[in-house]
């Protein structure tokens, strides 16, 4: 495979580059540039149109060929030239994509099912796409603990909200948005405008003020009888130890007996300061 004089790039891949590479900058804590290639994103997303011959069969294509040739080569030129970011960022990106291709190919072959009855996460830092009831420690590829690994929700109609508290004015988010629905004079983003799981906004947005959130939420779960009376237990002990622990803290000079009785009295969450029977626990017996 001879390499190109030249790449170039159309409108939509532009988009995802600098998407992309705005999330990279800002894990870099640069802000202001990450900034700046999330603008270039929004300009060069606007100037795009959607693949509407988009499906699998083209996915796993491009997949192929990057795991038959591109790795390949894109490892053979690091190596001469001894890039070893490079050599990094393409053993990452090979074990990504064979994943992914591999979970391309079962829907092709399976359809959904072999994911009905599961779950679906993907690390925030490598691309890499896990299956399964719960995520693992960390993530195989890179490393980073599971808080970096993001679960994919399945079937929930999103709408986008704002946090006011966070918005910073830079208003991307009126640019990007193709029904106006982040335009209003209260502030908060009209949900019956927002078109359903449309990221625009929420990519655009530099200070993270926007997020997605679904249109109904699951019912909450009714608490058993017996459920109730063996929290209300564990809710009346866990409140009397950590009064003991409080008075042993109140009657003692030494620092380091009043140091472990605080960690003591402090072990559940009390939310601000309350007996441990107003936490978790009384909650789970009330309701």
């Amino acid at each position: 495979m001879q390499l190109p004089e030249e790449v170039s790039y159309t409108s939509a891949e532009l988009s995802a580059i600098f998407s992309n590479l705005a999330k990279g900058w800002e894990k870099q804590y640069q802000p202001d540039t990450a900034n700046l290639c999330q603008e270039l994103a929004v300009y060069y997303s606007n100037h795009s149109q959607n693949n509407q011959d988009a499906d699998w069969s083209m996915l796993t294509k491009l997949l192929d060929e990057d795991l038959n040739s591109g790795f390949s080569l894109g490892n053979s030129v690091a190596s001469i030239h001894a890039d070893r970011g490079a050599l990094r960022a393409l053993k990452w990106a090979e074990q990504v994509s064979r994943m992914a291709n591999a979970h391309v190919k079962r829907m092709i072959t399976e359809g959904n099912s072999f994911i009905e009855s599961t779950n679906v996460y993907v690390c925030e830092i490598c691309g890499f796409i896990y299956i399964g009831d719960d995520k693992p420690d960390i993530c195989p590829v890179c490393k980073v603990p599971n808080m970096k690994m993001a679960k994919i929700e399945r079937g929930l109609k999103m709408h986008a909200v704002r946090n006011i508290r966070l918005c910073t004015k830079d208003c991307l988010c009126l640019y990007v948005c193709p029904t106006g629905a982040t335009d209003t004079e209260t502030g908060q983003i009209d949900a019956d405008k927002c078109i359903d799981g449309c990221r625009l906004c929420v990519d655009a947005c530099p200070s993270h003020a926007i997020s997605l959130v679904p249109d109904e939420y699951p019912k909450q779960q009714v608490t058993n009888d017996e459920v109730k009376k063996t929290l209300g237990i564990l809710s009346k002990n866990k409140t009397n130890q950590e009064l003991i622990a409080a008075s042993i803290s109140a009657g003692t000079s030494d620092p380091m007996v009043k140091q472990l009785a605080k960690a003591v009295e402090n072990v559940q969450p009390n939310y601000g300061r309350r007996p441990f029977k107003r936490s978790r626990f009384y909650v789970a017996t009330k309701h």
